[in-house]
């Protein structure tokens, strides 16, 4: 009883004391406002205080994991493309599961994520143990063709999961992209991408790019660079298992 007394008496003590030197604050801008213009010293002064709190701010804040729009710091939700049939269900074995419309067609979406769990959005397909980076998410692009070359993955990159309608590209436009082919239809992404606060954020991503009724289908699943190397592993195991199959015409609403 006797600590949580004084640890209130403390904070009121801080409280009058902030209180106490804001007042005196205001006596002394109100006074400065009565003189003459400040000199070139009082500039310089003002100048040098500003910038070396701005540089403690910057020095001292650590960049946060941030992915984008969905569930993360972003604040407005990125297009993934994915319009749903029914909601998406996950296993308690991980298998993750939607039926989605593409193109007016329906299709079955299927790929197991035993580590990370389904996200609940209404901005699309997700997977993700908050508050860690890691995730994968589906992104249809419609009226794409399937990359061939480095070229080509730039190109989709920039038109969609870079792009500021994306889920990387919201604040600022991503830089150092590097695209990498693992195999045919999976490709490795590396790029400089930039938090709500305008702070860089180095990500690496794996892309299996599947392509079905004039649209490609993108499992994205990455994390940032400094944790890749460690959880590759589990991250390409989710791609790999990435299926899209087509689903009885029937499920589509009239």
């Amino acid at each position: 009883m006797f600590q949580r007394s004084y640890f209130l008496a403390t904070l009121i003590g801080i409280a009058a004391f902030t209180l106490l030197q804001c007042g005196v604050t205001a006596l002394q801008m109100n006074e400065l406002s009565r003189s003459s213009p400040p000199t070139f010293s009082d500039r310089r002064h003002f100048l040098v205080v500003t910038t070396t709190t701005a540089a403690a701010a910057t020095t001292t804040l650590p960049v946060q994991a941030f992915e984008g729009g969905i569930g993360g710091l972003g604040k407005t939700k990125p297009e993934t493309g994915v319009e749903f049939l029914s909601p998406p269900f996950q296993s308690v074995t991980g298998a993750v599961s939607a039926e989605v419309v593409i193109q007016s067609s329906p299709y079955l979406l299927e790929f197991h994520s035993p580590s990370l769990p389904l996200l609940p959005t209404s901005a699309g397909l997700e997977v993700r143990q908050l508050p860690d980076p890691e995730s994968a998410y589906v992104q249809i692009i419609p009226g794409a063709k399937v990359p061939i070359t480095k070229q080509d993955v730039s190109k989709l990159l920039e038109t969609s999961i870079l792009s500021s309608t994306g889920k990387f590209g919201a604040y600022l436009t991503p830089t150092d992209v590097k695209v990498t082919r693992v195999d045919e239809n999976l490709w490795k992404v590396r790029f400089t991408a930039y938090t709500p606060g305008l702070r860089e954020s180095d990500r690496q991503l794996l892309l299996r790019i599947e392509r079905v009724d004039r649209a490609c289908i993108v499992l994205v699943a990455g994390t940032t660079l400094q944790r890749y190397a460690k959880q590759e592993p589990k991250l390409r195991a989710i791609v790999d298992s990435f299926r899209v199959v087509p689903a009885p015409s029937t499920r589509l609403k009239s």
